[in-house]
Parts: C-alpha cells; sequence; structure tokens
C-alpha cells in the first residue's frame, strides 16, 4: 500500500518538469488560485486523502500503483522524443483521463443514465431479439459463430494445406 494520500497528479508527470532534485526528491514549480506561487516536492503535489479509496480496501490504489512503471516508461520515452506506440499513448490518455476532477463528475452523472439504457435494453424482449437477428445477418458475425461452435464441438483443428 502507498499510504492513504493519493496522487491524482502522478508524480511520473510531474517530475519531468523538476527544476531542482535532491536524491529521489523532485522540486517543481506550481501555482495555486489563492496560494500563488510555490515550490514544492512532487510527493506532496497533486495529492488527495483517499482519492481511491479508503485503508479498509486498498486493492485499486495498490493495483493503479504497480500499473504506473509501464505508464512512466512511456512518459519517458515521449520526453527522449522516441518513438511510443498507438496503444501506450492510448493508454497513457485512458489512465490519466479519469483522475481529472471534471472526468469523475461526468461519469458519476452519466452512470445513472449508462445504467438505466442498459437495463432498458435488457428487459425488453424485442430489442434483444432484434440485436440478436442484426448479429445473425451479418456475414463476419455468422463465420465467428460457426468457427466458435466448431472449435467448442471438435476443439482446435489443424488448418488443411
Amino acid at each position: 500500500m502507498s499510504g492513504r494520500k493519493h496522487h491524482y497528479l502522478p508524480q511520473l508527470i510531474q517530475r519531468p518538469f523538476a527544476y531542482r532534485q535532491r536524491g529521489k526528491e523532485f522540486y517543481v514549480h506550481a501555482h495555486h488560485r489563492t496560494r500563488g506561487r510555490f515550490t514544492p516536492n512532487t510527493s506532496g503535489l497533486g495529492k488527495e486523502l483517499d482519492f481511491y479509496g479508503g485503508p479498509e480496501d486498498t486493492s485499486l490504489d495498490d493495483a493503479i500503483t504497480h500499473g504506473e512503471d509501464a505508464l512512466a516508461e512511456t512518459v519517458q520515452a515521449i520526453n527522449r522524443g522516441d518513438v511510443v506506440t498507438p496503444m501506450d499513448a492510448a493508454t497513457l490518455i485512458s489512465a490519466l483521463a479519469f483522475r481529472t476532477k471534471s472526468m469523475r463528475e461526468a461519469l458519476v452523472e452519466m452512470f445513472p443514465s449508462i445504467v438505466e439504457g442498459l437495463r432498458t435494453t435488457l428487459l425488453d424482449p424485442l430489442s434483444v431479439r432484434r440485436e440478436l437477428m442484426a448479429s445473425l445477418t451479418d456475414p463476419k458475425e455468422q463465420k465467428r459463430l460457426i468457427n466458435e461452435q466448431i472449435e467448442a464441438t471438435f476443439g482446435q483443428l489443424p488448418r488443411e494445406q
């Protein structure tokens, strides 16, 4: 566990902006709307108490901390000017987007509508039938379903040459 104060602005994003480093401590220039300009250590900047959950369950924070190693490699590659794969770039953007307050608030507001839409669709037999029939008339979907059934029945078959 990395503690109860969780970074919503990960240090892997802050460190490249450091103007000074002392050992493992990185210092950046920051500005707060009420405090003005200040120069904090990145370990204390962009944190919130129990941002990813309380002390009773640290699994989310632990998983995020573990996954940040790969994100840090992507950020370092970008800072070096190396080419990064579209998948690595998309993973980085996706991981960071949900840490913004506006994105979290939007998700909280949207979630009830998403659940209601799914519930309405899944509980409507005509809607389910319509989607099922549409998937069965798609040639690619038909081929996928046939191959899936063959594999389930006979196992993996070698391709004939």
